[in-house]
């Protein structure tokens, strides 16, 4: 069965980029670390960055591959989980990379800690919130994301209104990178179904793995789409 390697992958840039010419891609005008900016889902990581997430990515989509090979052809369950397991970690792993992906890994904790049933366990989490955000660069966006999180809290303390998980999600978009996130979060979604599955005894249809691999070669796409746009002059 093929098998995909980050090296392949980068040998597909200078190929891309010349297809990509000057039409826009997804991630014309979005903002990288130092860019001063407030819109949403535009807050996309930097060149070493990406390189790291299409690493991960790489790896994941390689181990679905030997998944769906082991259980389907060799009909090997025990090593098709072991291997799905790896692949789920490195697709964790790149949904995480970079500063904004980062504080927005907390956000999730901290709306986590409040679906609990404790409304306010998640004041717990806005010391590392407001630490995690130091390390982006001082900008519009980290500013506007600041702000939100920081209503967020005043609204659990009881010194403001509004509704702290509306201005939390909307600090967590703010730091989000959607043509990369997007896929990337879907990807995972569907890991996650295969993986319960399994874990039921169900068998995975082809259909299924079919879908992943789909969705990972789409969040491949765009990570190389954004490897482009920024080693463009």
């Amino acid at each position: 069965m093929f098998r995909y390697t980050f090296s392949w992958l980068i040998s597909l840039l200078p190929a891309m980029a010349l297809a990509t010419g000057p039409t826009p891609s997804a991630f014309s005008g979005v903002a990288t670390g130092g860019d001063a900016i407030e819109q949403t889902g535009a807050y996309c990581p930097d060149r070493a960055t990406t390189y790291l997430i299409l690493e991960e990515m790489t790896v994941a989509l390689e181990g679905v591959t030997r998944a769906q090979e082991s259980f389907l052809v060799l009909d090997d369950a025990a090593t098709a989980s072991i291997v799905l397991a790896r692949a789920d970690a490195a697709l964790a792993l790149a949904i995480g990379r970079g500063s904004g992906a980062r504080v927005g890994t907390l956000i999730d904790a901290a709306l986590s800690a409040e679906k609990d049933g404790h409304p306010k366990a998640n004041l717990a989490w806005f010391p590392l919130l407001k630490e995690a955000l130091q390390g982006l660069p001082e900008d519009a966006t980290r500013a506007a994301a600041r702000a939100q999180i920081a209503h967020a809290e005043d609204i659990l303390q009881g010194q403001a209104d509004g509704d702290e998980i509306q201005a939390l999600l909307k600090a967590k978009q703010i730091l989000q990178c959607d043509p990369l996130h997007i896929p990337l979060r879907q990807s995972r979604a569907q890991m996650e179904r295969l993986q319960r599955d399994m874990l039921l005894g169900e068998k995975p249809s082809a259909d299924q793995f079919n879908t992943l691999t789909d969705l990972l070669k789409r969040a491949l796409q765009a990570g190389l789409d954004r490897l482009v746009e920024v080693q463009s002059p």
